[in-house]
Formats: structure tokens, C-alpha cells, sequence
């Protein structure tokens, strides 16, 4: 997920815990963006007929050719790589993605998750193309009004076993993303 940020910080200590929102995150708190499933994979942008997937170059690194930077930090700047310019492995497993798809999605933001991409979390066999935010499988498990508070969140989380956590995307930007993940909880 390009350069997402996290929603809470939980700071564990021996006096007792603290649980801050980040800055970047108040969107989510105010109850702006809409939540979907957090999947552990490799970002891809459709873009017509046009696919891009998530890059990141690292201070002093080679920018490759047709590089779309998005967002600039002290680790580097994220941005989208064309899909023609990556390694095979990763032409691969976004043709097996779109084949299993049963043809290029229509444009927007998904999450290339299976075999080979991020240590497979997720257990597929198969490589998937899944939609940023929430698709009919997941619909029943994100009620509205999603749960945006700590205490609230825990206990989501804590009865959905199937999920790494949420993932929030900002409505207006598609490039402003905030994480929950599951393990921040214990």
C-alpha cells in the first residue's frame, strides 16, 4: 500500500499505555474515507488500459524510466512504475492476477496479493487482483458506520480472524491511505 499512514500509535510503557492519532490520519477520526479490508500485497493503479504498480525509490537510487513519483519522505519517494518496466516475476504474477480476473479491471486502485508477493499472508494459491476498499465478499464484515475508535476497533478485530486489519481511503485523494493493522492491537 503506497505510503499508508497508521491511525493510532500505541505506546506500551511500564506506567501504562498511550494511544494517540497520528495527525495525518484526523480524516478517518472525523469520519471522512471508507474502510476496507487491509490486504498485504503490491499496489497496482489501472489506468485504462494502462497498469502501473507501486515503487519506491530510495534516497540516491536510480529512478527508472516512466517513474510517476507521488509522495516524497525520508525513506524515499513512492510513486508508480510502469508494469512494462518491472522484473518478470512481477509481469507474471500481474498477468496470472488479471487472467484470474477473467480480464484488466476496470481503472482504479487494487491490491496484487498471492504466491510470491509479500510472503503470502493471506494463503492463496493463486494470484488475485482485489479492489482498495470493500467488495461484495467483504461487505457484511465492514458495517456502516464502520468502528473509527480504539476501544471499538480492538473488538472488531478481535472477531474477524480472516482480516490483517483496515485500511481507510481517503475519498477525494486515492493517494491518502491509513492502516490498522491487527497486530497493533496486542
Amino acid at each position: 500500500m503506497l505510503n499508508a499512514a497508521t491511525l493510532y500509535t500505541i505506546r506500551r510503557l511500564k506506567t501504562g499505555t498511550t494511544i494517540t492519532t497520528e495527525p495525518d490520519a484526523m480524516w478517518v477520526i472525523d469520519g471522512d474515507g471508507h474502510p476496507g479490508p487491509l490486504w498485504d500485497g503490491l499496489s497496482v493503479h489501472v489506468d485504462g488500459s494502462s497498469v502501473y504498480v507501486e515503487h519506491m525509490v530510495t534516497p540516491g537510487g536510480k529512478t527508472p524510466a516512466g517513474f510517476k513519483p507521488v509522495v516524497t519522505d525520508d525513506r524515499g519517494t513512492w510513486g508508480w512504475q510502469k508494469l512494462s518496466d518491472t522484473g518478470m516475476k512481477i509481469k507474471t504474477a500481474v498477468a496470472a492476477a488479471i487472467k484470474n480476473h477473467h480480464g484488466l479491471p476496470v481503472s482504479g486502485f487494487y491490491e496484487l496479493i498471492g504466491p510470491g508477493i509479500a510472503r503470502n499472508p493471506h494463503k492463496l494459491t493463486k494470484h488475485v487482483l482485489k479492489a482498495h476498499g470493500i467488495d461484495a465478499d467483504d461487505a457484511d464484515a465492514f458495517p456502516q458506520p464502520f468502528p473509527r475508535n480504539y476501544y471499538a476497533l480492538a473488538d472488531w478485530m478481535a472477531t474477524h480472524d480472516q482480516y490483517l486489519g483496515v485500511a481507510w481511503f481517503h475519498r477525494a485523494d486515492p493517494y491518502s491511505t491509513v492502516l490498522m493493522r491487527k497486530k497493533d492491537f496486542k
